[in-house]
């Protein structure tokens, strides 16, 4: 049933401009005070995650208050993690409270390298209990984008419900987004989980996953990316993500995706990883932003890049907060700058606001991006940049910036002499 002090709850957000459901699991994540073995583990700190509840949460801080459906127990965790999503910007309406049921706990331990494993302890719990009635279809019919993961098919009724719902998103013409999100733990037997995989791919349209996700489902792949993503595309989505920790991520589309069909990967950004728990939530919610905001696959990669490597500064799945001043901030400090002489350039084209580079060099063979002209040298990004949308007459000075930089300050910008430019 639904805690009955809901009702009295005050709304974080305007309900009518939700355009996202996400729905899952909210758990307790108990994170270890020190890096070893669970069994080692004197101290640990209590905090807010769950795969989809990261996700809600990051799209909340990206701009996109989402309806959240989750579930939890009608005690102490279920207060304080009801409380977390409301201080984080969620609302409420589909947050519910089961009296007979206990709050999921998962127990976090960490390697020297911040990669972790968790242990659950979830049987019979909150989460375990979704009916897919709660979700009426006119909130179906209102939203545009639906979001689910693996965790809450490892065990009924919540399996038949998130199907259940994003059968009927999918039929209401809602983008659906799954993450598989493996945990073997959580799973009876790996055909199980193969299994519960593949019905979802079929109805979802976007699926971003992992290595590890891939080999739990039995998908025939390889270590090449480009094998993996045409793997999980041929399980029927038309956008396929893979994220591979600090070494990025790749994404393919298809003919049938809005954005069109491409593939591009991305190296990901340099940090100080503290804690890389909920970083996959944060990627899929900043690759969800991107796609909404109408960016390319290329630029969609790079945004959830960065947002994902911002949550890895902090212990939490939710504690490192997310901001698109932090984000322009983690692209502009990973700029790398490579110095290429003329002499090795064989061409430089423009086409409309667009400039190639082709180099005699391999590991600089193609550069579709380029930032200023020297006199004997040529300064290449390895970020997206863009020339001013109007291009001045030959004889005038011009300025290349960041795309992403919403303000333009002195340091941010190179003039360059466009005669010199025109005479390469």
């Amino acid at each position: 049933m639904q805690s009955s002090d809901n009702d009295t709850l005050s709304r974080t957000v305007d309900e009518s401009l939700s355009n996202i459901l996400v729905m899952g699991e909210t758990v307790i994540d108990f994170i270890p005070d020190q890096p070893g073995e669970l069994s080692m583990t004197e101290t640990f700190h209590r905090r807010a995650g769950g795969a989809p509840a990261n996700v809600a949460v990051r799209l909340a801080e990206l701009g996109l208050s989402p309806w959240f459906w989750t579930r939890v127990g009608d005690d102490g965790f279920g207060s304080f993690l009801h409380q977390t999503l409301r201080d984080n910007g969620l609302t409420d309406r589909f947050i519910i409270h089961d009296d007979t049921a206990s709050t999921a706990l998962a127990f976090v331990s960490h390697d020297d390298d911040a990669d972790r494993e968790f242990n659950f302890y979830r049987t019979e719990t909150a989460d375990t209990r979704f009916d897919s009635m709660t979700i009426p279809d006119s909130v179906l019919g209102d939203v545009s984008w639906v979001i689910f993961g693996g965790v809450c098919l490892a065990c009924e009724p919540a399996r038949t419900a998130m199907l259940s719902v994003a059968k009927r998103a999918q039929q209401n013409n809602c983008t659906v987004v799954f993450d598989p999100n493996a945990r073997p733990e959580l799973w009876d037997s790996p055909d199980e989980f193969d299994t519960a995989c593949r019905d979802a791919c079929d109805i979802a349209d976007i699926i971003k996953a992992t290595p590890e996700d891939i080999a739990a489902a039995g998908i025939d792949h390889d270590d090449e990316h480009n094998t993996s993503l045409d793997a999980l595309l041929d399980l029927g989505p038309h956008t396929a993500f893979i994220t591979y920790g600090d070494a990025g991520a790749a994404a393919q589309a298809t003919d049938d995706a809005p954005w069109g069909a491409t593939e591009v990967t991305h190296e990901g950004y340099s940090v100080n990883v503290v804690d890389t728990t909920g970083a996959g939530d944060a990627f899929l919610a900043g690759g969800i932003r991107g796609l909404i905001d109408g960016l390319t696959l290329a630029e969609t990669l790079s945004l959830a890049n960065a947002t994902a490597a911002i949550t890895t500064t902090k212990q939490g799945a939710m504690d490192a907060t997310v901001s698109q001043e932090a984000i322009n901030q983690i692209r502009t400090d990973d700029v790398s700058w490579y110095p290429l002489p003329i002499n090795q350039v064989v061409m430089l084209t423009r086409r409309n606001d667009e400039v190639t580079v082709r180099s005699r060099t391999p590991q600089l063979a193609e550069y579709r991006w380029f930032h200023s002209v020297a006199v004997d040298c040529l300064l290449i990004s390895s970020l997206p940049l863009r020339l001013p949308a109007r291009i001045p007459r030959r004889g005038c000075s011009w300025c290349v910036f960041p795309r992403f930089s919403r303000t333009l300050s002195r340091g941010a910008l190179t003039s360059v002499n466009y005669d010199q430019w025109c005479t390469l």
